[in-house]
C-alpha cells in the first residue's frame, strides 16, 4: 500500500501486483501510466483513493492477468480497458454539480456542469462474478452536459458477470458504439448518447435479463445554435431521460418480453418521460409505461461537440414522432398518438418469414380447412411432413404458430451476431440500397476464424484427443484474450435460447439449432462438442436420499 498526503502518486512503468494494493492521496492525484496486472488471475485487488485529485489509468488493467477487483475514486476518474475475475469494477468521480454561465448565451438560464467526470476509453470485463458500477452515487440534479464519456471512436464493450449500474442523473456520451452484455443480470442506465460519423458505428446494444431505465426530471441541456451550428451555447430544456443513437438502439431480453423486462426506475415522477431516438426513429425497447416516446433524431452535428477541457455534450431526443419502425425493432413501441393503448401481437410478416429461413426455420400459410377450424374455435395445424424421408425444408411451420414479438427478438439477435454494416472500401461509409437502408454483410467467416483460434489456443495446454466442451468453455470465458470468442459463444447461446421460445416441435427445433450452430462451427471441432460448448447440458439432479422407514 502507498499513502501520501497531497503530493500525488505517479507510477509510469508497468505494474505487477504481488498482493492486493491500496493507493491513497488526498489531493495530488494518482496516475498509473502503463499496464497493471496481477500475478495470479483473480488474486490481487486494486483500490485507488485519489481524494480531491484525479485517478487516472492510461494502460490496460488486468489485460494479461486479471485483477480480483478494481475500485477507483477521485475528482475525475479515467480508465482504459479493465478486466477482473471474481470481483467487480467500481468507478466513482466527484458527484458535485456547479452552475456554469459559460454554457449558455441566454441570460437567466444556466445549466449545471459536473465537477468530476468519468472517462472510459476501453472495454470493461468482469469474469466469474462481480458487477460494474459507474458513478453510482449519482447527481442530485440534472446536469446540462455529459458526466461519463467514451470518446475513442470505436466500440466500447462491457462484458459483466454481475449487474451493470449507472447512477441517477448520470449522462454517458459515447463516440463509436456501446455494447453491454450482462446475460442473466440487470442493467440500469441513465441517459446514454451514442454516435459516430462513419464506419457504421453509433449503435447502442444492451443484452440482459432485465433493463431498468432511470427516469429523471426534465433539465436544461447545453446545445449548439441550430441555425449556425456554432458553439454559441443556447440552452434547450429536454423532457426527461434520453437514449439517442446515430445508429440503432437494441434492447435484447429473454423471450423478447420487453413489456415486462424493460422497466422504468429512478427518482423521476410519473410525469417525467423517457425518450428514445435512433437512425430510423425507433428503439428496440418497450417499457411497461405509457410515458415512453420514440422520436426521429436530429442531424448528428446538431447535438454533439467536445470542447477542451472537460465539456462533452449530451444528446437529447428531439424531432417528430417516429413513423417508420426500424427493422431492428424488437417489439411494438407505443407512439405519442397511441399512449395508453396496448399493442396486439401480430402474425409474422412475409419479410420475417424469409429471414427465418437463414435460421433453418421454414414456414407455410394456413390452409383453408385450418382457417375453418379456427373460426369454430379449434386451432390445429398439421405441420408433419408428408414425405417418408423428409429433408430440412420439408418441415414447414405454420406462420400463425409463431409469435411476432419473439420472432423479431430472434431475428435481431441473429442479425447482430452474423451480420455487420457493409462499408464502402474507399470512404469507409456505410453502403445504402435504393431505399436508403444500410446494407448488411455476413461476418460468418470471422466468427469461425475467431472460434478456431480460441480452440487452437486451448489445445496448446489441453490433453490430446476429443475436446472437453466444459473445460473449453471455462477456458474461453476466463481468458481475457478470448473475449471476442466468448462474446460469440454467449450470443450463439442467446439465439438458441430464443429459438426455444418459438414453440417449435423437437424436430423443427433440432433442425434450426443444428443449422445455425453449423454455420458458426469451425472445422476443428465436432458438431456435438460445439453444441455442448454453446449450450451446456443441464447439471444432473442431485441423487435422492432414501427416507428410512419406521
Amino acid at each position: 500500500n502507498i499513502t501520501t498526503a497531497a503530493g500525488g502518486i505517479a507510477l509510469n512503468d508497468s505494474v505487477v501486483l504481488t498482493g492486493s494494493a491500496v493507493l491513497s492521496d488526498s489531493a495530488g492525484g494518482i496516475t498509473l501510466g502503463s499496464t497493471v496486472n496481477g500475478t495470479a488471475a483473480g488474486a490481487q485487488a486494486l483500490t485507488l483513493n485519489a481524494g480531491t485529485g484525479d485517478a487516472t489509468m492510461t494502460g490496460a488493467a488486468g489485460g494479461v492477468v486479471p485483477l480480483a477487483s478494481l475500485i477507483a475514486n477521485g475528482k475525475n476518474v479515467s480508465v482504459n480497458a479493465v478486466t477482473t475475475q471474481g470481483g467487480g469494477i467500481t468507478l466513482q468521480p466527484d458527484a458535485t454539480l456547479i452552475a456554469d454561465s459559460t454554457l449558455t448565451s441566454i441570460p437567466g438560464t444556466v445549466p449545471l456542469r459536473p465537477v468530476g467526470e468519468l472517462t472510459i476509453s476501453g472495454n470493461l470485463t468482469t469474469m466469474g462474478s462481480g458487477g460494474i458500477s459507474l458513478a453510482t452515487t449519482g447527481r442530485t440534479s440534472v446536469p446540462g452536459v455529459a458526466t461519463i464519456r467514451s470518446l475513442t471512436g470505436t466500440e466500447i464493450v462491457i462484458n459483466s458477470a454481475g449487474p451493470v449500474t449507472m447512477g441517477q442523473n448520470e449522462k454517458w456520451t459515447v463516440v463509436g458504439s456501446l455494447t453491454i452484455n450482462a446475460s442473466g443480470q440487470t442493467v440500469t442506465l441513465g441517459d446514454v448518447s451514442v454516435l459516430s460519423a462513419n464506419s457504421g458505428l453509433g449503435n447502442l446494444t444492451v443484452t440482459a435479463d432485465n433493463i431498468v431505465l432511470l427516469r429523471r426530471a426534465a433539465g436544461l441541456v447545453a446545445d449548439l445554435d441550430d441555425a449556425t451550428l456554432a458553439v454559441s451555447f443556447p440552452v434547450n430544456p429536454d423532457k426527461g431521460t434520453d437514449y439517442v443513437a446515430s445508429g440503432f438502439i437494441n434492447f435484447l431480453v429473454p423471450g423478447g418480453d420487453l413489456a415486462n423486462r424493460v422497466t422504468l426506475g429512478g427518482t423521476g415522477t410519473t410525469q417525467d418521460k423517457v425518450l428514445i431516438a435512433d437512425r430510423d426513429g425507433a428503439g428496440g425497447a418497450t417499457p411497461n409505461d405509457p410515458r415512453f416516446t420514440v422520436l426521429n433524431s436530429k442531424p448528428l452535428e446538431e447535438g454533439f461537440v467536445t470542447l477542451s477541457p472537460m465539456t462533452t455534450f449530451d444528446l437529447f431526443a428531439e424531432g417528430t414522432s417516429g413513423t417508420n419502425p426500424a427493422s431492428s425493432l424488437a417489439g411494438a413501441i407505443p407512439r405519442e398518438s397511441s399512449v395508453g393503448t396496448v399493442a396486439q401481437d401480430t402474425t409474422v410478416g412475409q419479410s420475417q418469414r424469409k429471414d427465418l429461413e437463414q435460421l433453418y426455420i421454414f414456414t407455410r400459410d394456413v390452409e383453408a380447412p385450418e382457417w375453418l377450424d379456427a373460426l369454430l374455435g379449434r386451432f390445429l395445424y398439421n405441420d408433419v411432413p408428408a414425405k417418408a424421408d423428409p429433408e430440412a425444408k420439408d418441415y414447414r411451420v405454420t406462420a400463425n404458430r409463431l409469435r411476432a414479438a419473439v420472432v423479431k427478438d430472434l431475428l435481431l439477435a441473429y442479425d447482430t451476431l452474423f451480420n455487420t454494416d457493409e462499408l464502402d472500401p474507399q470512404t469507409g461509409e456505410p453502403v445504402v440500397d435504393s431505399a436508403g437502408k444500410v446494407k448488411r454483410t455476413s461476418r460468418t467467416s470471422d466468427i469461425k476464424d475467431t472460434l478456431a483460434k480460441a480452440i487452437a489456443a486451448y489445445r496448446q495446454s489441453a490433453p490430446a484427443g476429443e475436446i472437453d466442451p466444459a473445460k473449453l468453455r471455462d477456458f474461453i470465458s476466463s481468458n481475457p484474450e478470448q473475449a471476442t470468442a466468448w462474446s460469440y459463444v454467449t450470443q450463439l447461446q442467446g439465439i438458441v435460447d430464443r429459438m426455444e421460445l418459438l414453440g417449435l416441435s423437437p424436430s423443427e427445433f433440432s433442425i434450426a439449432k443444428g443449422g445455425v450452430l453449423n454455420d458458426a462451427k469451425p472445422r476443428t471441432i465436432s458438431a456435438p462438442t460445439f453444441e455442448a460448448l454453446v449450450v451446456p447440458p443441464p447439471a444432473p439432479a442431485p441423487a435422492s436420499t432414501p427416507v428410512p422407514q419406521p
